[in-house]
C-alpha cells in the first residue's frame, strides 16, 4: 500500500474588518510567546495552557500542537480529543461463529483517543487547512478566537472567510449569475399573487426592491433558517439597489446587469464559509454549474507516516501547504496585499 494520500487544502483569509493589529500569523506568534498572568511559562512551552473546551461539546478538548514559527508564517496542527473516553472494537479474528464480540476498550494508561487532527498554515492573513471529518475549518476559527483572547486579552473574533474560485466559469465575477447552496428544495417560494406552480426548478427575474414585495418576509425566514439572523442581515445590507434576492431552489442575485459585484461575493464568502464541502456551487451566464466545491481549494498529495495510518509527515505537510500558497499567489487566485 502506498504511503501517499490525496487531500484537499482549503483556503481561508482573515476578515480584517474590526481587526486591530498586524497579521494573523503575527498575532498567533505573539500569543504563543505570551505568558499567563503570574506564570513564567510561555503558552508555547506547555500544551496544557493551550487546551480549550469545544463550544458545542463540553466533553471535547482542542489544542494546537507541533507548532513551527517562521518569519512569515506559522504551521501546526489542531488536535481534538475526549478525556477518559472508550473506543469500541470488534473481534474480527473469530472464525466460524454465529456472531463476533464487540466491546468498549479503554486507551492505554496516560493516553486518550484522538478524535481528529487538522493541519494548518497561516501565512500573514492567509490560512490553509487540511481538514479532518471531526476537525473542520470552523473548529480552527473558534479555537484561534479563544486562544488570542486568552493569551493576548484581545476582544475580537477571528473570522476566516472563504474565497470563491470562479476560474472554471469564466474567470470573472461578472460571469457568475447565482451561488447555489445545498441540494434541491422540495418547493419554490412564491409571491402571494403568483399562481401555483408545480414542484421543480423555476427562475424568476424581477426588477423591483426586495422590500416592496411579500416575498421579502418569506425569503428572510428561509435565509435565517440557513445562515442565522446576523448573517441574513449582512446579506441583505450588501444587496445592490437594482437587484432582487431570489430564494427558491438556490440563492442568487438577479439584477438588470446580471452581475454580482465583489463586495457581495465577499459577504457571501463569510456567510457560507463553514458549510460542508460540495454544498456551494457557482452558476455561469450560459447556465453551466461548477459541480465541484465553489470555494477555493487545491487537491494535493501528502505522505503518511505509516501505510495503514492516518497521521501525515509534518515536514511534508508544511512543504505542500507552502507550495499551495505559492501556486495561488502565482496564479492570481489570492491577493498578497
Amino acid at each position: 500500500m502506498s504511503t501517499t494520500t490525496y487531500k484537499d487544502v482549503h483556503y481561508r483569509r482573515l476578515v480584517r474588518a474590526g481587526w486591530a493589529g498586524g497579521t494573523l500569523s503575527d498575532a498567533i506568534g505573539d500569543a504563543l510567546n505570551a505568558k499567563p498572568n503570574g506564570s513564567g511559562v510561555r503558552f508555547a512551552d506547555d500544551w496544557q495552557l493551550r487546551v480549550a473546551t469545544a463550544p458545542d461539546d463540553a466533553n471535547l478538548r482542542r489544542f494546537v500542537n507541533n507548532v513551527h514559527i517562521a518569519n512569515d508564517y506559522i504551521f501546526g496542527n489542531l488536535c481534538v480529543y475526549a478525556a477518559d473516553q472508550m473506543q469500541t472494537v470488534i473481534a474480527t479474528s473469530m472464525h466460524a461463529t454465529p456472531e463476533v464480540d464487540i466491546e468498549d476498550q479503554q486507551a492505554p494508561m496516560g493516553r486518550d483517543y484522538l478524535h481528529g487532527i487538522a493541519y494548518w498554515l497561516v501565512f500573514g492573513d492567509h490560512c490553509y487547512i487540511v481538514q479532518h471529518v471531526s476537525v473542520r475549518t470552523k473548529a480552527l476559527e473558534e479555537y484561534l478566537t479563544w486562544f488570542l483572547r486568552k493569551a493576548l486579552g484581545v476582544h475580537q473574533n477571528v473570522t476566516l472567510q472563504s474565497v470563491f474560485d470562479v476560474g472554471s466559469v469564466g474567470g470573472d465575477l461578472g460571469d457568475v449569475t447565482a451561488i447555489e447552496v445545498g441540494g434541491l428544495a422540495p418547493e419554490t417560494i412564491l409571491d402571494r399573487d403568483d399562481p401555483p406552480q408545480p414542484t421543480g426548478t423555476r427562475l424568476v427575474k424581477r426588477r423591483r426592491s426586495i422590500a416592496d414585495r411579500p416575498v421579502f418576509s418569506k425569503s428572510r425566514e428561509v435565509l435565517e433558517a440557513a445562515f442565522g439572523s446576523l448573517e441574513t442581515d449582512r446579506l441583505l445590507e450588501c444587496m445592490p439597489d437594482d437587484a432582487a434576492l431570489q430564494v427558491m431552489l438556490h440563492v442568487s442575485y438577479l439584477a438588470t446587469s446580471r452581475e454580482v459585484d465583489r463586495t457581495s461575493m465577499n459577504h457571501l464568502g463569510v456567510a457560507l464559509r463553514n458549510l460542508d464541502d460540495g454544498e456551494v456551487r457557482l452558476r455561469a451566464k450560459d447556465g453551466t454549474v461548477q459541480q465541484d466545491e465553489a470555494r477555493l481549494k487545491s487537491r494535493m498529495p501528502f505522505r503518511r507516516i505509516r501505510k495503514n495510518g492516518s497521521l501525515l509527515e509534518l515536514e511534508h505537510v508544511l512543504a505542500q501547504l507552502l507550495e499551495t500558497h505559492q501556486r495561488f499567489s502565482a496564479d492570481g487566485k489570492i491577493r498578497l496585499d
